[in-house]
């Protein structure tokens, strides 16, 4: 049974053996029934302003020092949200950070004003647990601004491991809290300036009932059973996050990279991908706004020897913009022509990578890597046999409890499984354990998928 601290300085412990899970700064709300979230409050309340109104945006120094005077001496967790602009401009910087606290109220700070000045701040939320509807999106420009979390609960997770269908914001909120939320100005250019009163009335809202959402979660998955799991998987993000930095520039991936059939259209594709990001950090532009994925894929695919196959291929803004362009094709087909044994050039991230082609041969065994598809090779084959049955009993489980297979664990890390034990038949089930434990899967994780894994293991090999 999992103890739910009440005040902000106690544990949450489980009753058995486990190590303690560390602070954890939410008082669950009195335990709701655990089909009440499953369906919109039948009442919720408009609510278009927070309820102590709108703040004014915080751009100075004096402000700012100001607002963090006042929520050091506020209580318990810090709720947090950013507003971006990735789509508008270079990067995926905050322009926007919206605060609350109880006992210090609700602040907006305009981050592009206040990013060199963040010192009066950091101090004090850094060492406060910090309350963020879906953090992955959030973490990384909260912490170029040197902001970090003590402790970290994301309540669009917790509705993940809840079971819930809805996880967006506006709909947990409704469904748990009783608020319908104003939220259409989500896609808007945030790093406009002046920002209209209408876009501030919408950004504080994101914050307003993130306080309460969280200790009806928490109650809501202490009912479950599930606590611990949201405790243990909020850590994983933070630590997570906090440690690793992204191999490869997201503004260097290009989505659909393996629809291209060639390596001289990798290459080219490589070329203006990295030619892209140069010209959109020079302008402050979102790399999609200089040259959009779906042309730089057609003109990659297309491969140009002309200038006009080259314009067939994709639209450009001006005759000048398509000349810049076929300069840099240019450039890459005479790399080409002068030297077709150089050293191949490292390729361009993609999100659909999918591993080894099926023209490898059947004896490419060495080279898997976690792609969507096994070597074309015996071995290939009984870990596509073995994947297929670990991902139906995992279907299974994710059916009853509600919780979605990647939530559960990603397909990616359940393919490295069936390749890796597909040589091994002799496999028991805390060999599989270890295996997910040297992959980074967490021990509430571990504890659903080792056992089911190891049953398709056994019948794979019966």
């Amino acid at each position: 049974m999992l103890r739910c601290g009440l005040s902000g300085d106690n544990d949450i412990h489980d009753d058995g053996d486990e190590a303690p899970l560390g602070d954890w700064y939410i008082s669950p709300a009195p335990k709701p029934s655990p089909t009440f979230p499953l369906s919109p409050q039948s009442a919720s309340v408009p609510l278009s302003t927070p309820s102590g109104g709108t703040p004014s945006l915080i751009s100075t120094v004096d402000e700012l020092k100001n607002a963090a005077r006042v929520l050091a001496n506020g209580h318990g967790p810090l709720a947090v949200d950013t507003e971006r602009a990735s789509a508008y401009r270079y990067g995926d910087r905050a322009f926007l950070l919206q605060l609350k606290r109880a006992g210090s109220g609700l602040f907006l700070v305009d981050a592009e004003a206040c990013r060199s000045d963040m010192g009066p701040l950091a101090p004090v939320v850094n060492r406060l647990t910090w309350i963020i509807h879906s953090a992955r999106t959030d973490l990384p420009a909260l912490l170029d601004m040197g902001l970090t979390p003590h402790r970290l609960c994301d309540t669009e997770l917790g509705g993940c491991i809840a079971g819930l269908k809805k996880v967006n914001l506006g709909d947990m909120v409704d469904g748990l809290v009783g608020y319908r939320l104003a939220k259409e100005h989500g896609h808007e250019n945030w790093s406009r300036r002046p920002l209209p009163d209408e876009w501030l009335d919408y950004a504080a809202l994101d914050v307003e009932c993130l306080l309460e959402l969280s200790t009806t979660v928490a109650g809501l998955l202490s009912e479950l059973d599930r606590f611990a799991w949201w405790a243990e998987e909020c850590e994983y993000i933070r630590t997570s996050t906090l440690a690793d930095a992204p191999s490869v520039e997201p503004s260097l991936r290009v989505k659909g990279l393996n629809n291209l059939s060639t390596p001289a259209q990798r290459e080219l594709a490589f070329t203006l991908s990295r030619e892209r990001d140069r010209r959109a950090r020079a302008v402050d532009r979102s790399p999609h706004r200089v040259l959009s994925n779906s042309d730089l894929i057609a003109i990659a695919r297309k491969n140009p020897r002309t200038f006009q196959e080259m314009m067939d291929a994709a639209h450009f803004r001006s005759m000048r913009n398509a000349r810049s362009w076929w300069s840099i094709i240019q450039g890459e087909q005479d790399k080409t022509t002068a030297s077709s044994s150089s050293t191949p050039r490292p390729h361009c991230a993609t999100d659909d990578d999918r591993g080894p082609s099926r023209h490898q041969g059947r004896h490419s065994d060495t080279h898997y890597a976690g792609g969507r598809r096994f070597p074309n090779s015996d071995r290939g084959q009984k870990a596509e046999e073995l994947y297929s049955l670990c991902s139906e009993a995992i279907n299974v489980v994710s059916e009853q409890t509600g919780i979605s297979h990647e939530v559960i664990i990603t397909p990616q890390i359940v393919r490295l499984m069936a390749w890796h034990f597909s040589s091994e038949p002799q496999a028991h089930a805390t060999d599989i354990d270890m295996f997910f434990t040297r992959h980074g899967v967490r021990r509430w994780q571990r504890r659903i998928v080792s056992p089911v894994c190891a049953n398709a293991l056994g019948d794979h090999n019966r």
